[in-house]
């Protein structure tokens, strides 16, 4: 549960525009899985393809190399080295379809 709270208090302070950090500060901090928990928050419920979901990352974090953002490392056909939220309530995405994710 307590990672639950941190990531909500996380998603709220990156909303608020008085609130959002430059790309030396705190953002340095974010695992990719935060940022894609971030960037893709407002999209929970829908459907994207995977240059869909890495281009919505890169406006939001636009100091994230493209080549870093790997939707299916955080759904469940995760590559050998996939996040650790792969088979949790932590996990972001479900493939729906080759390079398709349904947001969770």
């Amino acid at each position: 549960m307590q990672t639950v709270t941190v990531n909500q208090n996380l998603i709220q302070s990156l909303k608020s525009p008085k609130q959002r950090l430059s790309p030396t500060q705190d953002r340095k901090k974010l695992t990719h899985h935060e940022m894609l928990l971030v960037a893709l928050h407002s999209y929970k419920g829908q459907i994207l393809s995977a240059t869909e979901i890495k281009n919505i990352v890169i406006a939001k974090f636009p100091e994230v190399k493209v080549r870093c953002i790997l939707p299916n490392d955080h759904s469940d056909i995760g590559n050998l080295r996939a996040c650790s939220c792969v088979g949790t309530d932590r996990q972001l995405l479900v493939n729906v379809e080759r390079a398709t994710y349904h947001i969770l």
